[in-house]
């Protein structure tokens, strides 16, 4: 069942994902279609049309039924993304243990032949004989006893249910689904497909409000932290776009205008809270683009 990895189980997530968003999107109209051919029915006097509300009927629970299927399949492929991640740490720490196996056996060789030679050369001068420096053997015991303890705490940790991901750079223009797929890639516990999705639409919807248009093919940056307690942190997670940026003069006459870093950046649902401006003597609020941020 886990043979696969965390990759076709993220590739999976997000094509039934937008499966089902494009199933709930045309609900509205198949709903629609199916109680105008009830009324259509019910205003006919000889009764005809009760075959086109059944159709239509038939159609509607048809998708209603799919989009529950959509949502069934998806929560099923995240927990084999799961199982594959823990398959892969396993992986890993059998991997880190035969690496420590094999430096183990080679320095047994090694000291199975110096130490017949080390009683030779203390029998000839007459005293113990110790190398200078760090025997190879030395270097080896230390070597494998690392690989051991990074297998241990493979074994022992659970699977991470924090993470941070960024995704783009100066020129990138990573969109909703690139972002989405980044993070169901991270090796750990993490907010759904669906949910990063529309995170980016609620960034996106901020920076309409703010600037009067979306990203577009500007070049953005994104970063996306989630908690095991709160999901997406929309404090710490933003879009950040450069060209849409405010720009504010330097802090002396003579400066030249600079990047206003702060008002690039767009966030979600990001909750009211309290700060201190640059020259504040008490607490203040700062809005920050896509919601409240603290300065």
């Amino acid at each position: 069942m886990f043979e696969k990895g965390i990759d076709h189980w993220a590739q999976k997530e997000l094509g039934l994902t937008r499966r089902k968003l494009e199933l709930q999107n045309s609900l509205e109209a198949v709903e629609a279609e199916a109680g105008a051919a009830l009324l259509d029915a019910e205003e006919a006097d000889n009764g005809a049309g009760g075959s086109n509300y059944a159709g239509s009927l038939d159609r509607l629970n048809r998708a209603r039924a799919e989009v529950h299927a959509l949502a069934a399949a998806i929560a099923m492929c995240r927990v084999r993304r799961v199982g594959a991640i823990k398959a892969a740490r396993a992986a890993e720490a059998v991997a880190l243990r035969k690496e420590a196996s094999d430096k183990s056996r080679e320095m047994s060789s090694i000291e199975a032949k110096t130490s017949k030679l080390l009683e030779q050369v203390a029998d000839l001068e007459g005293c113990e004989y110790r190398p200078a420096g760090a025997p190879r053997s030395s270097i080896l015991r230390d070597e494998v006893a690392r690989l051991q303890r990074a297998a241990q705490d493979i074994e022992q940790a659970g699977i991470p249910d924090t993470g941070v991901v960024d995704v783009g750079d100066v020129d990138g223009v990573p969109g909703g689904a690139e972002v989405a797929l980044a993070v169901a890639m991270f090796p750990a516990v993490g907010p759904s497909v669906e949910r990063v999705l529309d995170w980016f639409s609620g960034c996106e919807a901020s920076a309409v409000a703010t600037t009067h248009s979306g990203f577009g093919d500007l070049p953005r940056r994104v970063r996306i932290v989630w908690t095991a307690e709160e999901g997406i942190d929309v404090k710490q997670s933003y879009v950040f776009c450069a060209a849409k940026a405010a720009k504010r003069k330097g802090n002396f006459p003579d400066s030249d205008e600079c990047l206003d870093v702060g008002s690039g950046r767009f966030r979600a649902n990001a909750p009211t809270i309290a700060t201190g401006g640059r020259n504040a003597q008490s607490p203040v609020e700062v809005a920050s683009r896509g919601g409240w941020y603290r300065s």
